[in-house]
């Protein structure tokens, strides 16, 4: 039987050890490598997420913008049709009015009278921001309804001159004779405002029973005032993602619209957050050189979360100019949101990796032990021709017993044992070359032995008859 350390430096201990070793550690690389293959796919597929995410947040705030400046665009250009509208609008309503009025009290009151109660009941009238009025001029020239200038009512009108020269009653009065209504653009004075060159457009009808025109007028930048205000109403309403919003400032720095907030004061961006009003200014200049570029232009930079102004995130914005109204238009995404997906996404992917290093685990287990269940009866095999090899060695001192070939089941040992037996044979023949090689020599020494012995007596029968007979 074995010991211990006979076992340790066994040959087939040693190959049953180098198999354990060479499995586990062929089980351990497996495992590393998916471990690295694992990591290397979320690594990758993270980046793919995020640059997904970016491009994606990119197109969804490009396409707000854009949205907001070609609706802006499109007000814009209504501006003058929903002025005409207006007015014509309002026109038609004082005519009518005018008209009833004339119908109940004709018969009841003088014209002069009846004339006073229609301008008395239009003259109060304001819209537009109160910067719009009823005006009524008789055929003449002479001013009847003067709203804005009831001083001048009763005086002619009819060579007064806008700021390009042009006679304003004398073309309105032409206007309602040829037509009878009609819009009339010019230049004009305007409530509340110094000076003259207020661009105006009036519509104008006549009223037959007075021999009057009835007027109203409104102001070009009244009206776009007003479509801007509703803009910055409507723009500030705008929602997407969860912390998406559209926000607009003037090329000057003023803050009209950030995060649903209309700021109707004119303050400056780093003035509506004076806490961080040094970043703010940055913040703008890159907002004004955006908005320069045709066609605007994406800028990247931090600023606080809406859910958590404690905390600065890292965020891109598309920046749009509108030069039309000076505005400054854009919305942004904070970058950072996308990293919440990836977390879930490591740990599912760690949760997939710890999955199959156990199945890996199992796997290589069941195969190592079918491995070892091969090897033990493999070792069984081999320890067999082994056996036959020691017990060959053991005899071969004390016998000339040759291998029995016919008893191992593995050729390398079949020629080990064919080795084996033609050692055993060249043996065998040394030793009997050598025996009789011996025998030839003890041959020898005994025909020499005779000799020398024939030979002493020889001499000595010579000696003895010399001694008898003499020469």
């Amino acid at each position: 039987r074995l010991t211990r350390q006979q076992r340790n430096n066994s040959f087939l201990h040693f190959v049953r050890r180098s198999v354990v070793i060479l499995a586990a550690l062929l089980a351990c690389f497996f495992i590393l490598y998916d471990a690295f293959r694992s990591f290397e796919e979320f690594r990758s597929r993270a980046e793919g997420m995020r640059e997904e995410y970016i491009q994606r947040q990119k197109q969804l705030i490009r396409r707000e913008v854009v949205r907001v400046v070609d609706m802006m665009a499109a007000e814009k250009a209504m501006v003058e049709s929903r002025a005409r509208e207006l007015i014509r609008s309002r026109v038609k309503e004082a005519h009518a009015v005018a008209l009833n009025i004339h119908r109940e009290w004709q018969n009841r009151l003088p014209g002069e009278q009846l004339q006073k109660l229609i301008r008395d009941a239009l003259r109060p009238i304001r819209f537009a921001n109160d910067t719009g009025y009823f005006f009524a001029t008789r055929m003449d020239g002479v001013e009847m309804l003067f709203a804005d200038h009831p001083e001048l009512e009763g005086t002619s009108l009819r060579d007064v001159r806008d700021t390009e020269g042009r006679y304003v009653i004398r073309e309105m009065i032409a206007l309602v004779q040829s037509r009878g209504e009609g819009f009339y653009e010019y230049l004009w004075t305007k409530p509340g405002m110094s000076g003259n060159r207020f661009r105006k457009i009036s519509f104008i009808k006549k009223m037959e029973p007075c021999d009057w025109l009835i007027g109203a007028g409104v102001y070009i930048d009244d009206i776009l005032l007003e479509v801007q205000k509703e803009l910055l109403v409507r723009t500030s309403r705008i929602r997407f993602g969860t912390e998406g919003y559209i926000f607009i400032n003037k090329m000057d720095g003023t803050a009209l619209v950030s995060n649903g907030r209309v700021f109707g004061e004119e303050q400056k961006l780093w003035e509506v957050f004076p806490e961080k009003a040094g970043k703010n200014r940055e913040v703008f200049l890159k907002e004004y050189q955006a908005a320069r570029q045709k066609g605007g232009a994406y800028i990247n930079y931090t600023w606080q979360r809406l859910t958590r102004p404690e905390m600065e995130s890292p965020k891109v914005s598309f920046i749009q100019g509108f030069p039309d109204f000076g505005w400054i238009v854009g919305a942004g995404v904070y970058l950072d949101d996308v990293e919440a997906d990836i977390a879930v996404l490591k740990q599912e992917l760690l949760q997939q990796a710890r999955n199959r290093a156990l199945l890996n685990l199992i796997v290589f287990s069941l195969v190592m032990l079918l491995v070892y269940m091969i090897f033990l009866r493999l070792n069984r095999s081999i320890r067999s021709d082994f056996d036959v090899f020691v017990s060959f060695l053991g005899e071969v001192a004390r016998s000339d017993r040759k291998i029995e070939i016919e008893a191992l089941r593995f050729d390398e040992f079949r020629l080990l044992a064919q080795d084996a037996n033609r050692m055993l044979a060249d043996k065998l023949k040394a030793q009997e070359e050598k025996e009789r090689m011996e025998r030839e020599v003890l041959k020898n020494r005994k025909l020499e032995s005779i000799g020398i012995l024939a030979g002493g007596i020889a001499h000595d029968f010579n000696n003895i008859l010399t001694g008898l007979f003499g020469n």
